[in-house]
């Protein structure tokens, strides 16, 4: 007999709903697509770079994202997506068995990626004004705490007093998904990502980029925890 995986049984294949509709916003992506700059760069240089592996660790990606967030390289880490980056990251500081807290509801994979890694996903709901529980995500003693903000699916951002309030307290990891930032005012939390040993950031190409058919997602975090992700 194939020895599948009993975990896995009851986890269907993502397939968010669809209907057809004279404009799509359900993804978020930029519907004016790609910026000229990399239209001009895929003409120029994308056919010859299909054949080729991309350099590994993606060097010249890190060092401009490094520029752009004002970080040095080695705090930068990137991925196939930032859920790629949140993948990596629940199994960078995680083992099997232990907890990831989150808002409920939030990003739907983020629950996903806890149980195909054999973590255990402990969702605690938001409060009634759309807050952040910083207490009750403290409360569950979880190595890692995940929080998007502006919030996929409610688009509330995070309060700085709550955010600050949960990083200094956690007893590991808060990653904070900032996908949708460009699309909010305010709330941009990247500065705890620079300054704070415990924070990974995770941005994306994806949204406000018009680039969601590259994948490219990227974070930024104390040294130490970039290396483990990577």
């Amino acid at each position: 007999m194939i020895p599948f995986r009993d975990t896995y049984r009851d986890i269907p294949l993502y397939s968010p709903a669809r209907k057809r509709c004279r404009v799509d916003l359900s993804d978020n992506t930029n519907l004016f697509g790609a910026p000229p700059s990399a239209e001009r760069v895929l003409r120029e240089e994308g056919l010859q770079l299909l054949a080729r592996y991309p350099a590994g660790y993606a060097p010249d990606l890190k060092r401009a994202v490094a520029a752009y967030a004002g970080v040095a390289v080695d705090s930068v880490t990137t991925g196939c997506g930032s859920d790629d980056v949140i993948d990596c990251a629940l199994r960078a500081f995680l083992e099997p068995g232990d907890a990831v807290a989150f808002p409920d509801p939030t990003f739907v994979m983020v629950p996903l990626f806890a149980r195909l890694s054999a973590l255990r996903p402990v969702p605690v709901p938001l409060r009634e004004d759309l807050e952040l529980d910083v207490d009750g995500l403290l409360a569950t003693g979880a190595k890692l705490i995940y929080v998007c903000t502006p919030n996929n699916p409610t688009g509330t951002v995070a309060s700085r007093a709550a955010l600050e309030r949960l990083v200094d307290r956690a007893p590991g990891v808060v990653l904070i998904d900032q996908a949708y930032v460009e699309f909010a005012r305010g709330g941009d939390f990247l500065d705890l990502a620079r300054t704070r040993p415990n924070v990974l950031v995770t941005r994306t190409m994806s949204k406000a980029f018009g680039l969601a058919g590259l994948r490219v997602g990227w974070a930024v975090g104390a040294p130490a925890l970039v290396a483990e992700v990577e």
